[in-house]
This record gives C-alpha cells, structure tokens and sequence, in this order.
C-alpha cells in the first residue's frame, strides 16, 4: 500500500497538468476568456452587410473598481495583444474611447471598412461597440 500511494499522487498530478492549458497559452489579463463579442444587428448594402458587434466583458469576471480604473490601460494593452487593437483613445479613466478598432482574431474575415468605434469605461464595466463592414457574418474567436 505504501508504494501505491505515491503512484496514485504521480497519476493525479500528470492529469491535471494534461487537463490545464500550458502557462504559454494563458494571458496576464485573462482578456479572451473576459470580453464577448455579441452581434447586435445588422445591414445590407452594396459593400456587404454592416454588423453592429458589441464586446462586453463576461459577466463572470468581476474585477475590482480599483483595478478596473487604474490598470485599464493594461487591459487595452492586452487587448493588442489579443489582436483588438485601439487607436486614438484618451487615456483618462471614465471617459469614452473614440477609436478605430480591428479584430484580428476574426481571422475568417477581412475588415472592408470600419465606420465608427467606441469604448467606454463607466458603472465598473468596460465595454466595447464597433460598427464595421465585413463581408460575411463575424464569429467570435474560440
């Protein structure tokens, strides 16, 4: 029995690490398990159809006021990373974001023309709203 146990403890240990994701594919933030991409609505016209696309953070990630205002510029730069990338922001905690955004992880798609993005920051939640032609229908990265 005694050789046994540590063999059970050996097994238990080599599945949870074939279970877990390797350090490497885990992020700082966390931001792609955080923000949902959700399809508004959309429109038809001759350069394909305009999908409204609101990225939310998931409502089960509930970070602290605290670090929600002072680290959001590290959001955004995870967010870059991610492949979300922000442009001509303000960097004030509360204020809305007047920005282009690009969403390389729609890797499927190729953005035609982005007409107007926002970002806002306000009630604890950060949220994202992008207004973009694309010519077939957005899906949200896995």
């Amino acid at each position: 029995m005694s050789k046994l146990v540590p063999t059970i403890c050996l097994l238990a240990v080599l599945v949870a690490f074939s279970v877990s994701d390797p350090p490497s594919l885990q992020h700082s933030f966390g931001i792609k398990d955080e923000v949902v991409p959700v399809i508004l609505a959309s429109e038809k016209s001759s350069a394909g159809k305009c999908w409204f696309i609101s990225f939310e953070l998931n409502p089960d990630f509930n970070p602290t006021p605290d670090r929600l205002y002072n680290d959001h510029h590290q959001y955004i730069m995870q967010l870059q990373e991610d492949g979300i990338i922000l442009a001509n922001g303000t960097t004030n905690p509360g204020d809305e974001w007047n920005s282009f955004l690009l969403m390389k992880h729609l890797d499927s798609l190729e953005v035609i023309n982005i007409l107007e993005a926002d970002v806002a920051i306000s009630s604890g939640k950060l949220s994202y709203q992008v207004k973009a032609w694309y010519p077939s229908q957005p899906v949200a990265y896995k």
